[in-house]
């Protein structure tokens, strides 16, 4: 079986150095934020590539990726696989400027590179445009979008509150509903990011699963890892989560809808 996966990636480390309330990816809520040794990141890329043939966006993606300063010894490891990926994607919260060798590492990057840098205010992401204009300057064939979260034209009109810390235990239909509207499934292709080695539907599907409000299902949660499946097993899982018509976190879950309620971006915790 061939596995094309639209889009997917990996969470690099759960720590941020900004604390934002509405974090999509729960980051300030966890005591010990999850952080694993890169050779730990490289043999999940190995293991991912095994099994998926081509991704169209893989991301690189956390709590805040910079953070790493070993995060070119992981863009090094992808560069292996470059043939198999789309667009190898960045995500940065805009304040840290890529070291030389993350910079030096993309720069060696064989396929199309892209730099998604949030700027929520020079108060907060103070290194922005920097971060920018050196992508610019050092990968003039790189895509660098510097998503505005500071005017009237913020992206996305804002963020949502998904509302994933107060358990609502919704019935099917409701769930449903919510499923029918959420812009992670219905467009973006559900948000696959890889953390310790599970492929996830959706960063609420692991957070539901961390709180114990759901099970783990691996209809929804490929464990790349477990051997109790074989290979083929597990390609034919990654494929048929694209047909899945609700999730069970869609129960406790408010998505991410047209409809939802936006909310200035990055409002820090006291």
């Amino acid at each position: 079986m061939v596995v094309n996966m639209p889009r997917g990636g990996f969470y690099v480390t759960l720590r941020c150095n900004l604390k934002c309330k509405l974090c999509a990816a729960h980051a300030p809520y966890y005591k010990e934020p999850w952080h694993p040794t890169i050779e730990e990141l490289c043999n999940q890329a190995d293991r991912f590539f095994e099994v998926v043939d081509y991704i169209g966006h893989f991301s690189i993606t956390g709590g805040e990726p910079l953070l790493r300063r070993d995060l070119g010894i992981l863009v090094r490891r992808l560069n292996n696989y470059s043939t198999k990926i789309g667009s190898l994607e960045l995500f940065s919260n805009g304040t840290i400027i890529p070291n030389d060798d993350i910079m030096f590492a993309f720069k060696k990057y064989r396929g199309d590179i892209k730099f998604v840098i949030d700027d929520y205010g020079s108060d907060r992401s103070v290194n922005a445009e920097k971060f920018a204009e050196l992508a610019r300057e050092s990968l003039p064939n790189a895509v660098i979008e510097l998503r505005d979260y500071c005017t009237i034209d913020m992206h996305c009109d804002g963020w949502v509150d998904w509302g994933v810390g107060i358990k609502k235990g919704r019935t099917n239909e409701e769930a449903q509903a919510i499923f029918n509207k959420c812009s992670l499934p219905q467009k973006l292709d559900f948000v696959s990011c890889v953390n310790n080695g599970v492929i996830y539907p959706c960063p609420q599907t692991r957070r539901c699963i961390e709180l114990g409000y759901i099970p783990f299902d691996p209809i929804e949660a490929v464990d790349l890892f477990d051997r109790s499946y074989t290979d083929e097993e597990i390609r034919q899982r990654i494929v048929n989560r694209y047909s899945l018509s609700r999730l069970h976190a869609c129960k406790y879950c408010d998505g991410q809808c047209d409809d939802s309620v936006r909310y200035q971006p990055a409002e820090q915790l006291k």
